[in-house]
C-alpha cells in the first residue's frame, strides 16, 4: 500500500505512489435472473465518508454512493483477441489456475458469471465489471444496510497509510493519447490496401473445396478465431458443404463431415492422408514426432506401432490382464459400499475412477500400482498429465501456430510447455523407466529372457536394447500411454455415469439384462459379449460424447484428390466424427441418449467388431492411423459400467434434479465440463 521506487532495466527509475482509500461500505455478490440468463452482480453501498461530507476524489472519479455491476470472470484458458487491447489481460503464465470443478463452469465461454464466488479466491483471476445501476433497490429489489459510525470518516482510513498519502484523485482519465492515433491509422490503412489489392488481383482458378473468403496473411483466422471446435465446424459444414477449406494464416484446414468422404480419408486413401500435421506445442510434447501417435507416416511409425501393439494392444494382452482389471474395479465397488457419505449425499466418483485407471495402466506398463488417491506419486503423475493436457488442448496458442510472424508472442507459452515437459519426462524416467531397467539388469545378470518379460515397458526396453528404437522413443511411448490411454477412457466413464444417472430407466434395463443373463455369476470380460444392451450403452455414450470429436488430424504430404476437389499438399485434414454421429440427416433425434438405436436398424452394420465399418460412428477412427487402444477401452468401459450398475442405483445427490452434462472441448478432446457428485445406493439382492 505504501509508495515505492524501483529500478527497471529499460525504463530507469520508476515511482509507484501510495494507495489511498476512497471510501468504506458493504458489498454483496449475488445471482440475478434476467429472462433466461443468469448473471452475478457485485453490489455495494458506501457508509464512509458520510453523505454530508464533501469528497472531491469521489466526485472526480464519479463514484456513486451505491451501485451495481455485472460481474464476469474471464476464462484463463482462452486468450484475448490478438491485435486488440480489449480484454487482452494477463500473460498466460500469470493467469489463475482454477481447479477442474471451477474451470468447468466456463465451458467454451470466454467469460462466465462469478458463480460460485470461489472463483475470486485464486491469484490471477481476471474479472470484468460492467456498470448496471446506481440504484440497487430499483435494479435488484433489495436494500443493503450499512452500520456507519459518526465518529469515523474516510480520512481516518487514509491515515492508516501514513501522513504522506495524497488526497487528490489519481485518475483524470485519458486512455488514448493523440500520438497513438497515427500508428492505428497507419495499420488500418495498411490492412485496407493489402485487402483491396488481394481482391483486385486476378486469381488462378483451382478446384479446392469451398469456404469463406480469405484475406492475405491472416486467411480466415480473423473470421473464425481460435476456437475451432466440433460444433462450430459442424455449423460451417451446413453453409459450405460436407468438405470445406479454411485458410488459417499459413495453414490449410480441410474439414470432412460426410461418411463417404471420411471413408476416402481414413481407408481408401489412407496412405495419401496418413501423415500428421505439425504443431508448435505438440512438437514440444512429442519430441518433434518421436512418439507413435503424432509421428509422420512411414517406416518409423510402422516400427513404433508394432513395438507398442505387442505388449499393449492384442487379445493376448486382454486375456493376460482381464482378471487384474476386475480386481481393481472390485476395489472401487468395495470402497463405495464402505462409504456412507457416497450413499447419502453423493461423492465425486471421478477421482476414484482415475486412481483405478492409473493402476490398471501402470500395472500393465510398469508392474506397479498406487496405494491411494493421496499417494504422492499418484498426485504428481496426475498433476503433470493434467497440466500437459491443459496446455496442449488449449486454443490459446493457435494464432502463433497459424501465423508465423506472430510466433514470437508465444515465447512465454512455449517456454512454459517446455519446462513442464522436461519435468514430466524426468518424472516418468526416474521413477519408472530407470527402475525397470535396473530390475531387468539384475535379473539373470542382464540376460533378458523373453519369457520373463513381466510388463509392457520390459518389451519396449528390449526393443531399445536390440537397437530398434532410441531411449527417447521409449519415454515418448510412456508419454502417449499416460495421455491417450488413460484420460480418454476416464472421460468416457464420466459421460456414461452421468447419462445413466439422468436416465434411470436405462440403468434399470442394464440391471435386468445382467440379472437375466449372468444368473448370479461374476461379471467378467467374457460376460460383455452376452450383454448387447450394455454394449449399446457404451456405444451410445461414445456416439453422443465422442472423447476425440475431430479424431487426431491427418495430413497429405502431396497434393491429393478428395471427392471432386483438389486438396493442396500439406493440408491439415480433420474428420468431424462427432458430427457424423450427431447429424440428424443420418440419425433419428441424435441429441437424445437412446442406446436402443444400436439394437435397431438405425445402428447400422456393427462398427467395432468385424464386418463392414459404419463410417457414421468412428469414436476410435479406422484404418492405418486408428486408435489401437480400442481393444482395451471397450472391455474396460463395459466392465466398470456393468459392475457399477449391478451393485448400485446411481442417483443425483439430494436437491439436484439432473447431472449437468455440459461439455468442454480442446484442440482434440471433449470431456464433461463439471465433475458432479453422484450418490450410490446399494441394490438389494
Amino acid at each position: 500500500m505504501h509508495a515505492e521506487e524501483y529500478e527497471t532495466a529499460t525504463r530507469g527509475r520508476r515511482h509507484k505512489p501510495a494507495a489511498r482509500a476512497l471510501g468504506e461500505g458493504v458489498y454483496r455478490i449475488l445471482k440475478h435472473q434476467s429472462g433466461r440468463q443468469t448473471h452475478t452482480h457485485l453490489i455495494y453501498k458506501l457508509e464512509l465518508p458520510s453523505e454530508e461530507k464533501e469528497n472531491e476524489a469521489q466526485e472526480a472519479l464519479n463514484v456513486e454512493r451505491e451501485g451495481s455491476f455485472v460481474l464476469q470472470i474471464k476464462n484463463p484458458e482462452q486468450a484475448g483477441h490478438v491485435g486488440s487491447s480489449q480484454f487482452q489481460g494477463l500473460q498466460s503464465k500469470r493467469r489463475a489456475a482454477f481447479p477442474a470443478h471451477l474451470q468447468g463452469q466456463f465451458g467454451h465461454r470466454r467469460f462466465a458469471p462469478a458463480d460460485p464466488p470461489d472463483l475470486l479466491n485464486y491469484e490471477g483471476c481476471e474479472l470484468l465489471l460492467i456498470s448496471a445501476s446506481d440504484d440497487v433497490e430499483e435494479e435488484l429489489g433489495m436494500e443493503l444496510r450499512t452500520e456507519s459510525s459518526p465518529e469515523r470518516t474516510c480520512s481516518d482510513l487514509m491515515n492508516m497509510f501514513g501522513d504522506v498519502t495524497p488526497r487528490n484523485p489519481l485518475l483524470t482519465g485519458t486512455w488514448l493519447t493523440n500520438n497513438q492515433y497515427p500508428l492505428i491509422i497507419t495499420l488500418s490503412l495498411f490492412l485496407i490496401i493489402i485487402s483491396a489489392l488481394f481482391l483486385l488481383v486476378p486469381k488462378q482458378k483451382t478446384n479446392t473445396p469451398p469456404g469463406p473468403l480469405s484475406f492475405p496473411i491472416f486467411g480466415n483466422w480473423l473470421q473464425v478465431g481460435n476456437d475451432l471446435n466440433h460444433r462450430f465446424l459442424a455449423n460451417l459444414s451446413l453453409k459450405y458443404g460436407n468438405v470445406f477449406l479454411l485458410k488459417l494464416g499459413a495453414r490449410n484446414l480441410v474439414v470432412v463431415s460426410d461418411p463417404k468422404l471420411a471413408t476416402e480419408v481414413l481407408h481408401t486413401q489412407g496412405v495419401e492422408f496418413g501423415s500428421r500435421p505439425r504443431n508448435v506445442v505438440f512438437d514440444i510434447f512429442t519430441g518433434n514426432g518421436q512418439d507413435m501417435v503424432f509421428t509422420a507416416y512411414g517406416d518409423h511409425w510402422r516400427k513404433m506401432r508394432r513395438i507398442m501393439t505387442l505388449p499393449f494392444f492384442t487379445n493376448k494382452v486382454v486375456q493376460q490382464y482381464k482378471d487384474m482389471w476386475c480386481g481393481e474395479m472390485d476395489l472401487v465397488i468395495k470402497d463405495l459400499h464402505n462409504n456412507k457419505l457416497a450413499m447419502e449425499q453423493g461423492m465425486l466418483i471421478r477421482r476414484r475412477l482415475q486412481l483405478m485407471l492409473y493402476n490398471i495402466m501402470y500395472r500393465m506398463m510398469f508392474d506397479c500400482r498406487f496405494e491411494s488417491e493421496t499417494d504422492p506419486l499418484f498426485l504428481q503423475a496426475t498433476k503433470f498429465n493434467s497440466e500437459r493436457s491443459r496446455l496442449a488442448q488449449s486454443f490459446e496458442y493457435n494464432y502463433g501456430d497459424f501465423i508465423p510472424f506472430l510466433r514470437p508472442f508465444l515465447r512465454g507459452y512455449l517456454n512454459k510447455c517446455q519446462d513442464l515437459q522436461s519435468r514430466r519426462l524426468a518424472f516418468f524416467n526416474n521413477y519408472y523407466v530407470e527402475k525397470r531397467r535396473k530390475v531387468m539388469s539384475e535379473s539373470g545378470n542382464g540376460a533378458h529372457d523373453k519369457n520373463k518379460l513381466s510388463c509392457a515397458i520390459d518389451h519396449i526396453l528390449e526393443a531399445e536394447k536390440n537397437g530398434e528404437i532410441s531411449s527417447e522413443n521409449v519415454i515418448y511411448i510412456v508419454e502417449n500411454i499416460n495421455v491417450a490411454a488413460i484420460e480418454t477412457t476416464l472421460w468416457s466413464m464420466e459421460w456414461a455415469i452421468a447419462e445413466l444417472v439422468n436416465h434411470p430407466e436405462v440403468q434399470a434395463k442394464v440391471r435386468r439384462e445382467m440379472a437375466e443373463v449372468l444368473q448370479g455369476e461374476e461379471m467378467s470380460e467374457s460376460s460383455i459379449q452376452k450383454l448387447p444392451y450394455l454394449q449399446a450403452v457404451v456405444k451410445e455414450t461414445l456416439r453422443l460424447h465422442s472423447p476425440i470429436p475431430l479424431l487426431v488430424p491427418h495430413m497429405n504430404l502431396e497434393e491429393a484428390k478428395l471427392g471432386d476437389f483438389t486438396i493442396p499438399r500439406g493440408s491439415k485434414v480433420v474428420v468431424n466424427a462427432w458430427w457424423l454421429a450427431n447429424n440428424p440427416e443420418w440419425w433419428d433425434k441424435p441429441e437424445e441418449f437412446r442406446p436402443e438405436r444400436f439394437l435397431e436398424e438405425e445402428g447400422g452394420v456393427e462398427a467395432l467388431v468385424g464386418g463392414k465399418v459404419d463410417f457414421r460412428f468412428l469414436p476410435f477412427g479406422v484404418g492405418r492411423r486408428s486408435c489401437p487402444g480400442i481393444i482395451l477401452a471397450l472391455p474396460i468401459l463395459g466392465l466398470i459400467v456393468g459392475k457399477l450398475v449391478r451393485e448400485f442405483e446411481m442417483l443425483t445427490p439430494p436437491g439436484i434434479e439432473k447431472i449437468d452434462v455440459s461439455e468442454k472441448g480442446g484442440q482434440f478432446s471433449l470431456h464433461i465440463a463439471k465433475h458432479s457428485l453422484v450418490a450410490f445406493r446399494p441394490v438389494s439382492k
